[in-house]
């Protein structure tokens, strides 16, 4: 087939279907990483002036990019991702790279910041605060746009994330890859509701701003796409103890590594592990604690 066409077509395709053309050959692989690559830098270029540069600094400092921004990279190429488009980034960093972060955007960037606390608003207070301690909103000139980056009360970036108000914003992005905690039912466009979460104020704003955009959502306790009574999935469990290496957990390159110049950031600092919890699983399933699965691999469930 002609190259151009391919590409074309490629350009088209949904996150889960290019994860699979990687799988045929190398010339599809290095194509498909082209294609992600390039809607990376799309996403990445309404927040920043150049995606490179602060892929340098999103790697340096070890901070993961989470929220609607890492759940509209999974869904490009799907009906999911048609009518909106994210006008707020959360990037999430360790306690450490905090201030670093926060001056990247104001002395690079550009941003002035609006706000700036400890986490005091209710709808973001569960557990220790979700694992949050500051949360910097920023603003940018006359864009339309606002970064919050989000200072996690220890140096694993990624345990905020795991109080999500619901599994379909347990999904990441670091400087080179995107990886998402339960990509079947969040590529299928359902959201597992956190039962630790369901009475937070403000979580009902959500289900609504994500329903309008196209998503639905479940309890754990109903059936859902990917875990029901007549096909039980215990990684879908409430009950299953997970974390971001295990097997359930989709992660892909979004850059040919070979390509990246500082040390590919593969997986930043300290992996936090989770238990939704809630009532009685009504699958009737066994959960257990997941398989650790440690190299990127390309979806294959």
């Amino acid at each position: 087939m002609n190259g151009d066409i391919l590409f074309e077509i490629f350009t088209y395709m949904s996150f889960k279907a290019l994860s699979q053309a990687r799988l045929a050959s190398r010339s599809l692989r290095d194509l498909a990483t082209t294609i992600l690559r390039r809607r990376w830098h799309a996403v990445l270029r309404a927040f920043v002036d150049n995606p490179l540069r602060f892929r340098t600094m999103l790697r340096l400092s070890r901070s993961v990019i989470a929220g609607s921004t890492a759940l509209h990279m999974a869904v490009q190429g799907s009906e999911l991702e048609r009518g909106w488009f994210p006008r707020d980034m959360d990037v999430y960093t360790p306690m450490s790279a905090s201030a670093g972060v926060v001056e990247h955007f104001t002395e690079v960037e550009g941003y002035h910041i609006v706000t700036q606390g400890l986490v005091d608003d209710p709808s973001r207070q569960s557990l220790s605060n979700g694992g949050m301690a500051i949360i910097t909103t920023l603003r940018r000139g006359e864009d339309n746009v606002s970064v919050d980056v989000i200072t996690a009360i220890t140096n694993a970036p990624l345990a905020p994330i795991t109080f999500s108000w619901s599994t379909l914003l347990m999904n990441y992005a670091t400087a080179d890859t995107l990886s998402l905690a339960y990509p079947r039912s969040t590529l299928a466009g359902q959201g597992l509701l956190n039962p630790a979460r369901s009475q937070d104020a403000g979580v009902e704003s959500c289900h609504l701003k994500y329903m309008a955009r196209g998503f639905s959502f479940v309890p754990f306790s109903e059936n859902g796409v990917v875990h029901s009574f007549t096909n039980p999935s215990p990684l879908y469990c409430p009950h299953t103890y997970r974390d971001f290496e295990d097997v359930g957990c989709l992660r892909m390159a979004l850059d040919n590594m070979e390509d990246v110049v500082q040390p590919p950031q593969v997986f930043p600092l300290h992996f936090p592990r989770w238990k939704l919890g809630g009532g009685p699983c009504q699958a009737r399933c066994r959960p257990g604690n997941a398989a650790r699965y440690m190299s990127l691999m390309p979806f294959t469930r």
